[in-house]
């Protein structure tokens, strides 16, 4: 296999396993926010975690895939070792900053929750 090929495998290979994992923490640790333990709310937030990380996931391999191309010359080890840097690079800050929106979304949504409880029982 040329330096190419294994650097595109290992891009995918690197980015794919940690968009997984990425979204397997969103969905365990947003469920649990969401819910604050009600469990009447659960089958919604359920629901609602499993929609916003299909976007997620979709947004994450969407540029996964679009980033993969590459426009130069890798014809050794170390041009493959630089280039595979960059993409997972890039990669891993932009599923960070979803990771970022998605936490404070689920906050702000916990936070309305319990303001709108606030309201009725004073």
């Amino acid at each position: 296999m040329t330096p190419l090929i294994n650097t595109y495998a290992a891009y995918l290979i690197i980015t794919i396993v940690t968009t997984v994992i990425v979204a397997r923490k969103l969905r365990l640790h947003g469920l649990t926010i969401l819910t604050d333990g009600q469990e009447q709310k659960k089958p919604l937030m359920n629901a609602f975690t499993s929609l916003v990380l299909v976007g997620f996931n979709l947004v994450t391999f969407g540029i996964i895939s679009y980033s993969l191309n590459v426009n130069t010359l890798v014809d050794t080890a170390e041009k493959a070792i630089e280039i595979l840097s960059q993409k997972v690079g890039l990669i891993i800050m932009i599923i960070a900053g979803v990771h970022f929106v998605l936490t404070i979304v689920f906050g702000s949504i916990r936070q309305s929750h319990h303001r709108q409880l606030e309201g009725r029982y004073r």
